[in-house]
This record gives C-alpha cells, structure tokens and sequence, in this order.
C-alpha cells in the first residue's frame, strides 16, 4: 500500500500551480493499487477549463510511478479511460 503521504505531496503541488477543487483517493489502476488526485484549472494555452488526473503506482523496490494527464472537460474522461484500462508497469516492447 502506498503512503499516504505521496498524495498529500501531489495535492500540495497541485494547489500550488493554481489547481482548484482537488480530490484524492485509494484506487486501483489496471490492477495496480494507486494512489489519484485530481482538479481543475483554467488552462494557460487556451483559458479554457480544464482537469488534471495524477497516479502514482507503487513499484518494486520502493519505486514509485508518476502518470498525469490534462484535458478539457470535455475530453478528459477519454483520457482517463485510456491511462485507467491500459497503463502496465510491463516494458511496452515485452507485451
């Protein structure tokens, strides 16, 4: 089980980059336990709302594994879909 800890470290540094409305949770990803934390922003690019999703996934040996992933909110439930039922700790060119 991952320390708590990591997605206190995650939330503080979403705050800190103007992230809003921030959740966090105990979750599994592709069978993984994980820990995720999300928000909302007003994206620089475009000044358009928009989510960020965090993972972290623990590894062997203590490793950690950071995935992120922003979109509009439109789109970022596609995105969330795709890293949720895809994401291995498998080296891509073994699977």
């Amino acid at each position: 089980m991952l320390p708590i800890k990591i997605l206190y470290n995650e939330w503080y540094n979403l705050e800190n980059n103007g992230v809003t409305d921030i959740v966090g949770a105990r979750v599994t990803l592709n069978g993984y336990d994980a820990v995720q934390v999300y928000g909302s922003f007003i994206s620089e690019d475009h000044s358009l709302p928009s989510s960020i999703v965090c993972w972290i996934v623990g590894g062997e040996q203590g490793v950690f594994h950071y995935i992120s992933a922003e979109g509009g909110l439109d789109d970022i439930g596609d995105v969330v879909s795709y890293v949720e039922n895809s994401y291995s700790l498998e080296n891509p060119n073994s699977i």
